[in-house]
């Protein structure tokens, strides 16, 4: 059983089913948290402190949207932020941003279409309805058309608005990319569709070559205590990987919602350990990653997205209203979205042939890993291996369990993207795998080793292993790589509260995992599973590695 989740403005979470043949909705109010002291951020490329009024925030940004002051995840100067839904201020003192400086008044966009996959949209709200696209956008509760009729969501409406709300338009704010356009669907609502559902799925990954950036704020939660590992769907990786490779669309979607507290991890849901998908955690205002941000070795990005009852976003909201409270990774990962798509404009200024991985490699290679993140469920062990949340690697990467390769930063992005000469093509792939019996004993490890004879430059790895009788919260898994640094691909459930069952490990469950990329694959490498309590028979492991035989490709 699969389920979608949306993070809801204001105070719920819904839940759908992603095999996409019924409906199901949790309802969960979302917890308070107490920020710390601020910090403001050091900035290589603007000096914020100047920005005390709303007219220096526009100046800056040079547009003239009233709200565009408001919306911190550009520009945060610890300003007071007006609550658009209601009367007064919201008291947090936002700090982090995606470090906009004065960027978009350069580069905002243009030329550039994302696509928002998600519940349905506004299209006709005043903010939005110059920069919606008619074609590829798709209402699948009647059939796969262009005859998309716009459908009031304000979760997708919210969505929308992070990336492409018009700028220079004297009302509302503004989107990342303001002058990008943009396409949606309703695809987490067409349960009610009577085409079928694999038709649907298909439909809304590959889209089009006309589209440069495809926005998916959905996924697969476990706060129902549901933690089976999902299957790999291989037509959806198909899928996935021809959009990818053929039609040159760059994924980004968001990790999820379910938080470090009870064990969660991103490769739960196999869709996002598909090496062409682009995960996204969320950062609170205040340089912390949020408390329900979903951790996990799959992790790409982190975008500022705040959270909820205290501060959230600033973006469109139905019935052309706007709101301040919008968070989650739902909102985090339309603003790497439009961050994507500003940097996709500069980087076709400068290579007209830039294809999804050049973007995703400048994304990678320019973010911020210093957020704070170290949460207390990594204070513990897995057996004889302590839990490992962040890793440098040999190529000088920093991955982090919590932020992928850290906060999103657009100028640095930008700046890189103008200058960059580098051509990447799309990664292959080494298969690794092996077959034993052996017997996992409670709180010890075992590990199994694949060596790989040839120079190979990295881009992503997944791990693979197969048990039975364990119990799946409480198995961990970490990949040593040659130089013996290690990462956490898999952590234990950090709390027993919640009945996991025995359930296996089954061959197709894949755990795509981004620390390792830039280094020589050849070598050793170790992957190790370790038990925090149950005994268990350990029968395969398999190391799939994707890359370049060229080692200077990724530099």
């Amino acid at each position: 059983m699969k389920y979608f989740f949306i993070v809801f403005i204001f105070l719920s979470s819904c839940e759908f089913n992603s095999s996409l043949e019924k409906k199901e909705i949790k309802i969960s109010k979302d917890k308070e948290i107490t920020p710390n002291t601020p910090i403001i951020p050091n900035n290589p490329f603007f000096d914020k402190s100047g920005l005390i009024k709303c007219e220096d925030f526009e100046n800056v940004l040079g547009v003239n949207d009233p709200y565009s002051c408001f919306q911190w995840h550009l520009n945060a100067n610890a300003q007071s932020i007006r609550d658009l839904s209601r009367s007064g201020f919201i008291s947090s003192k936002p700090v982090i941003d995606i470090n906009a400086g004065d960027t978009l008044k350069q580069y905002n966009g243009s030329g550039i279409r994302v696509h928002v996959s998600d519940g349905g949209l506004d299209a006709d709200h005043e903010d939005l309805k110059e920069n919606f696209i008619l074609k590829d956008s798709r209402n699948y509760l009647e059939s796969i058309s262009d005859a998309f009729k716009p459908t009031l969501d304000n979760h997708g409406t919210a969505c929308a608005g992070l990336i492409a709300a018009e700028g220079n338009n004297n009302i509302g704010g503004i989107g990342v990319a303001y002058n990008s356009t943009f396409s949606g669907d309703n695809i987490i609502v067409s349960y009610n569709s009577s085409l079928p559902q694999s038709a649907i799925q298909a439909d809304s990954i590959k889209k089009s070559s006309d589209i440069d950036i495809r926005s998916a704020s959905y996924g697969f939660s476990i706060s129902n205590g549901n933690y089976v590992h999902m299957e790999r769907d291989e037509l959806e990786f198909e899928n996935y990987k021809y959009s990818t490779t053929q039609n040159n669309i760059f994924h980004i979607k968001s990790s999820g919602n379910d938080g470090a507290i009870i064990g969660a991890d991103g490769n739960t849901e196999a869709a996002d350990s598909i090496v062409y998908v682009h995960n996204v955690a969320a950062a609170n205002w205040d340089k912390e990653i949020a408390y329900y941000s979903t951790p996990g070795a799959n992790l790409f990005i982190t975008a500022p997205a705040g959270e909820n009852r205290n501060l959230g976003t600033c973006t469109t909201n139905d019935n052309d209203a706007y709101t301040c409270r919008f968070s989650g990774t739902s909102a985090a990962t339309p603003i790497a979205a439009g961050v994507g798509a500003v940097v996709l404009e500069a980087l076709k200024e400068n290579k007209p042939n830039a294809r999804w991985i050049d973007l995703a490699w400048i994304l990678a290679k320019t973010a911020k890993p210093n957020l704070i993140s170290d949460r207390n469920v990594y204070n513990q062990n897995i057996g004889s291996q302590k839990k490992i949340s962040r890793v440098t690697n040999g190529f000088g990467l920093t991955h982090s369990f919590d932020q992928g390769f850290g906060l999103i930063d657009l100028s640095a992005a930008v700046d890189f993207a103008k200058k960059y000469t580098g051509s990447i093509p799309d990664p292959e792939l080494l298969e690794n795998s092996e077959e034993f019996e052996k017997t996992l004993k409670e709180g010890t490890c075992e590990d199994v080793s694949f060596e790989i004879n040839q120079d190979f430059q990295v881009w992503s790895a997944e791990v693979n292993i197969h048990m039975h009788d364990v119990n799946y919260g409480d198995i961990g898994i970490f990949l040593v790589m040659p130089d013996g640094k290690i990462s956490m691909v898999k952590t234990s459930r950090a709390s027993t509260s919640l009945d996991d069952g025995a359930d296996n490990l089954e061959p197709e469950s894949f755990f795509g995992v981004r620390a390792p990329m830039g280094i020589n694959a050849k070598g050793i490498w170790k992957v190790r599973v370790c038990s925090r309590k149950d005994d268990g028979d350990f029968t395969s492991a398999s190391l799939n590695i994707y890359g370049f035989n060229n080692l200077e490709t990724l530099k």
